[in-house]
């Protein structure tokens, strides 16, 4: 996707909050893959193989800022209280890909002095990604 927005939302009873963290992020990785499945049957002179279960991850790294309402904040708020965390990026041509994640890692500080504290955590998915294609 070109130049897109990266939100990460919660959800309480019906009451949604969505965090931009666009100017936090430096990347974003989605990967969708499938298990490999072995079909071959007697009598065949090529190993066949196909799709199993599914699954996937996002992966997103960020500059992690320590203000109040900052990006650990943030997390660090996820974190506690929940245990999927809902995401989209997409651009202004309309592209996007949204789903939700498991919250299962927590950023720590790990920087020098004078340096931007960078992390780089990898989450996976809580089901199918939904893709919607530029218009």
């Amino acid at each position: 996707l070109m130049d897109p927005t990266i939100v990460l939302k919660t959800t309480v009873g019906t009451v949604v909050t969505s965090y931009d963290i666009t100017d936090q992020v430096s990347s974003v990785e989605i990967m969708m893959e499938a298990t490999l499945l072995k079909r071959t049957t007697f009598g065949n002179t090529w190993h066949r193989n196909g799709m199993g279960l599914k699954s996937g991850t996002i992966k997103i790294e960020f500059y992690l800022e320590f203000d109040a309402a900052g990006t650990f904040d943030m997390f660090n708020t996820m974190w506690a209280s929940f245990p999927t965390v809902g995401f989209t990026v997409s651009e202004p041509g309309g592209a996007s890909v949204a789903g939700n994640f498991v919250m299962n890692q927590m950023p720590s500080f790990a920087g020098a002095i004078d340096e931007y504290n960078v992390a780089s955590l990898t989450f996976t998915m809580d089901g199918p990604a939904t893709i919607v294609d530029r218009t």
